[in-house]
C-alpha cells in the first residue's frame, strides 16, 4: 500500500494549469506508531487553497465535530472504548464518524502527502554532531514531506503557506526546515550593476535548478484543537502508521477510502534509503566545506586588491572602484535592497 522511495520527485500529485491556482494552504500533522519492534514517525498533510479551507473549516465542526458531540477529532483515541473524547458513541457511530471524516476530506482537499521513517534508522545512519548540524528524524522528514508537496505542482509561480500542528518536541525544529527551505528557493535577485555572481552558494543553486514554481509562503505552528485541517491530517497521519501493524476494526478499509478520494503522495524511507540519504548529505556537506575555504579565499585575495566584497545569499558582488563615488553608492543600495528581503524570509 505504502510505495518506498528515495528523491520523491513526484508521486501521483496532479499538475494545476497556470493562473488557475489561488493561495494554498497545507496543513501537516505526525503520528508516531509501534511498529516491528521500533517507533514509525509518520508525517502527513492535505493541501488546499483557502477559499477550500473556509468552506471545509464549518463544514467539519457541523457534520464532525457538532453531529458527533466531540469537541475536536484525534484518531488514535478512537481506538479505545474508554477514551472520554468518544465515550458516547459507540462502534457504528464511530464508523459512521469515519466515513463522514472521509467524505469531508475528499470533498475539500486537493491532495495529501505522506512521509515516514523510524527515527531510530535515522540516529543510526547519523552521528550526534550530524544530527546537531542538519536535525532530527522529524525535522528532516517535514523537509522532505514540503519537497513532494511542492515538486508537485505545476503552475505559474505562487506560494504555499505551510501550518504544522505543535506539540512535538521536534516541532521547532520541523518549522526551522520549512524556513530555510522557504529561503534557499527563493528567486535568486541580482543587483543591476553586478551582474551574475563570481560564485555561489551550492545549495541555493542546487534548489533553484529544481524550478520550483511553488514556493514559501507563511509557515506557523497551529492548534490541532482548534483547526480542523490539522485534525484532517491527523486521521491521514494516524491512518498511515497503523496500517503498517494489525488493523483495528473501527479503522478497517479507512485508509484505503480515503486514499480512493483524492490523489496522495506516499514518501516511505527504509534503513537503506536513510543510509543513502546521509550518504549524499555527507558528500554535499564536504562539498560546500571545500566550496567555503575557496570562496574565503578568493574574498581575501579581492580585498588585497582594494576590492570591496558584499557577501549575498548566493554568493558575493565585488565593486572594482569602492570609492564612494555614484556608481558605488548605487551598488550598494541595490546590495541592501536585496539584503533586506532576505532578513525577511
Amino acid at each position: 500500500m505504502l510505495s518506498a522511495c528515495k528523491t520523491a520527485p513526484h508521486f501521483g500529485l496532479p499538475s494545476f494549469a497556470s493562473g488557475l491556482i489561488a493561495v494554498l494552504e497545507a496543513y501537516c500533522d505526525e503520528s508516531d506508531s509501534h511498529v516491528r519492534g521500533g517507533s514509525l514517525l509518520v508525517i502527513a498533510g492535505y493541501l488546499a487553497d483557502e477559499s477550500e479551507w473556509r468552506d471545509f473549516i464549518p463544514a467539519w465542526r457541523d457534520q464532525v465535530l457538532g453531529r458527533f458531540n466531540i469537541p475536536y477529532f484525534h484518531a488514535k483515541e478512537l481506538r479505545s472504548q474508554n477514551a472520554k473524547l468518544y465515550r458516547h458513541l459507540d462502534f457504528s457511530e464511530r464508523r459512521e464518524l469515519l466515513e463522514v471524516a472521509c467524505t469531508l476530506i475528499g470533498r475539500h482537499a486537493r491532495n495529501g502527502a505522506i512521509v515516514y521513517m523510524r527515527p531510530h534508522d535515522w540516529r543510526q545512519a547519523t552521528t550526534a554532531q550530524q544530527r546537531s548540524r542538519w536535525g532530527s528524524a522529524y525535522g528532516i522528514c517535514m523537509e522532505i514531506l514540503v519537497s513532494v508537496v511542492l515538486d508537485g505542482l505545476v503552475g505559474s509561480p505562487e506560494r504555499v503557506s505551510v501550518f504544522l500542528e505543535e506539540g512535538h518536541n521536534n516541532a521547532g525544529d520541523a518549522l526551522l526546515k520549512v524556513h530555510n527551505y522557504k529561503h534557499d528557493t527563493e528567486p535568486i535577485e541580482y543587483p543591476e550593476m553586478a551582474g551574475a555572481p563570481i560564485m555561489g552558494d551550492p545549495d541555493h543553486h542546487e534548489l533553484n535548478a529544481r524550478k520550483t514554481s511553488m514556493r514559501i509562503g507563511d509557515s506557523a505552528l497551529v492548534s490541532k484543537i482548534t483547526s480542523p485541517p490539522a485534525q484532517a491530517a491527523d486521521l491521514l497521519a494516524y491512518l498511515v502508521g497503523s496500517a503498517l501493524k494489525p488493523q483495528h476494526p473501527i479503522f478497517d478499509g479507512i485508509l484505503d477510502r480515503l486514499l480512493d478520494l483524492k490523489p496522495h503522495a506516499l514518501c516511505g524511507w527504509s534503513p537503506e534509503d536513510v543510509k543513502e540519504l546521509v550518504s549524499g548529505m555527507s558528500e554535499w556537506a564536504e562539498e560546500k566545506k571545500l566550496l567555503k575555504m575557496q570562496t574565503y579565499e578568493m574574498k581575501r585575495r579581492l580585498r588585497a586588491e582594494g576590492m570591496k566584497v558584499f557577501q549575498m545569499p548566493w554568493g558575493f558582488v565585488v565593486d572594482r572602484h569602492p570609492d564612494e563615488d555614484d556608481d558605488s553608492i548605487r551598488l550598494k543600495s541595490q546590495v541592501n535592497s536585496i539584503l533586506d528581503k532576505f532578513k525577511d524570509i
